[in-house]
């Protein structure tokens, strides 16, 4: 019996080691993904946003695509979601149309629910 018992510790103390290693590997992941959306979101908001300007960023309001940031021969994909709104010059969202244009841009990947990253712009015109 007291065999058993000392078996059953090690196991459970096995499994317990087990699932510390997976819970530190999926940190590790989810980190290196979020400097990888990091890049993706500074590159879209400087190669898309930025030549578009104040009048041209409308258009990117509730736009939805995809990018992808390879490392050697591995492709990851992200979802870009973008959201344009009007500012106040207190730094507020505004309602009605002003000389501020907030742009912010959401960095996505299937294996998490909330954006790993968002970076957002202000523009005045």
């Amino acid at each position: 019996m007291l065999a058993f018992l000392a078996m059953m510790i090690a196991t459970s103390s096995a499994l317990t080691q087990f699932a510390s290693t997976l819970q530190v590997r999926e940190e590790m992941v989810r980190s290196e993904l979020e400097i990888m959306a990091n890049a993706v979101a500074l590159e879209a908001v400087e190669l898309k946003a930025v030549p578009a300007g104040f009048a041209g960023i409308a258009a990117f309001d509730k736009r939805e695509e995809r990018a992808y940031m390879t490392v050697d021969s591995r492709s990851e994909p992200f979802t870009l979601r973008w959201t344009v709104r009007y500012m106040t010059s207190d730094g507020l969202p505004s309602t009605v149309a002003t000389d501020i244009r907030e742009v912010t841009v959401g960095v996505y990947n299937a294996r998490y629910p909330a954006p790993l990253v968002e970076h957002t712009r202000l523009f005045g015109e």
